[in-house]
């Protein structure tokens, strides 16, 4: 399942929830997007160690990380996987979140990932006649890399497109991930070229997928009633959807994933920690800053994990990275995701000025040192 899931490549996910029932204030979800939006991630390998732990920098008397702290089960699955991990990398990862009537929501997800490995690795394994589709020159005016000695770069890409209801659930009404890669293990290789399309029926708790233009199944999801379930495709839109505040994430909310690829059903957790030492690459100048972090685990697995916007920036000036609601004194936190990580590749916002002018110096003015 593990690998299954690792091979929704740019499939940053958004999300409906199903709270487990506690004595704690529910974490509320709310629409935290406006109709037409679209963001630019740069893609790169993350700030990870040969020990298979994050590095950290010592910075004002406290420790700050350029990706999400390792956790212990993490880098025991670093350390013990049988995919090979790249040198480099690098690529894009967009998301456009769309309007498209009055109930529905549709967002698109392009990535194209560069990866890079050392060429006597891929030789020791026998496996360059197998990715030879994938290779890209040093030559190729597409090669981001300048270091190309003894490596080769292998490339991927994945396109994602869910519509989804506009209500607070989110449930998803059908998907489609069109896939072109592979996979690179130290005793498995693969490649794959795979279109799956699902259709969402909820009131029959069925989800038809057609894989590859070819005869259409019917899947039983088999949830609990009234239960919510999102599609793997969605999470990134609805975590930014929960609730971070003070009181937020006490009742450990969580919610239903399918997998079409893999045909999984499974629970997605979150874990939030506020005011999180976090340095982001604003156009080339590392900023020292506190956000918000989220991790996400799907079964037993960390799948994902992300900083954001923290909600204190509505204080900031007139407020940054909030919506103004129906009470003129009233603004919504967007918890705008500005980096995630996914395994040991990390995204980031090209341009934080995308976001909001102004928004990396809002975010640091008021840091305590």
């Amino acid at each position: 399942m593990k690998k299954k899931i690792a091979l929704l490549l740019g499939v940053l996910v958004l999300m409906t929830a199903v709270f487990a029932a506690c004595s704690t204030t529910p974490t509320t979800r709310a629409k935290r997007w406006v109709e037409n939006q679209k963001y630019t991630f740069n893609i790169t390998l993350a700030d990870l160690g040969r020990d298979n732990a994050f590095n950290s920098y010592n910075y004002s008397d406290a420790v700050y990380y350029k990706d999400t702290a390792v956790t212990l089960q993490e880098a025991n699955i670093f350390a013990s996987t049988d995919e090979v991990r790249p040198v480099a990398a690098a690529g894009t990862y967009t998301m456009s979140l769309t309007l498209i009537n009055t109930t529905t929501y549709k967002l698109i997800t392009d990535q194209v990932l560069y990866s890079q490995y050392e060429t006597e690795t891929l030789q020791q394994i026998d496996c360059l006649a197998l990715f030879k589709d994938y290779v890209v020159a040093p030559t190729d005016e597409e090669n981001p890399f300048s270091e190309n000695e003894g490596r080769t770069t292998l490339r991927s890409t994945n396109h994602t497109e869910v519509e989804f209801s506009e209500k607070e659930s989110q449930y998803p009404l059908n998907s489609l991930n069109q896939t072109d890669g592979y996979y690179l293990g130290k005793t498995h290789q693969n490649v794959f070229k795979h279109d799956y399309k699902t259709v969402y029926d909820f009131e029959n708790q069925t989800a038809t997928v057609t894989v590859d233009n070819g005869e259409a199944e019917e899947r039983k999801l088999k949830l609990s009633k009234g239960a919510a379930c999102l599609d793997a495709s969605q999470l990134l839109v609805y975590l930014r959807s929960l609730d971070k505040s003070s009181v937020a994430f006490q009742d450990s909310p969580s919610v239903a994933v399918y997998d079409p690829i893999s045909d999984t059903l499974a629970t997605a957790t979150f874990g939030l920690t506020r005011n999180f030492n976090a340095i982001l690459n604003n156009k080339g100048t590392e900023v020292y800053t506190k956000v918000d972090s989220v991790g996400v685990i799907i079964g037993s697995t960390p799948f994902l994990s992300q900083f954001n916007l923290p909600d204190r920036l509505a204080n900031v000036g007139e407020g940054f990275d909030v919506i103004a609601t129906s009470s003129a004194e009233s603004k919504l936190s967007k918890f705008t995701t500005v980096k995630f990580r996914r395994g040991w590749y990390s995204y980031e916002i090209a341009d934080y000025d995308s976001v909001e002018n102004g928004i990396i110096d809002a975010l640091t003015a008021k840091e305590e040192k």
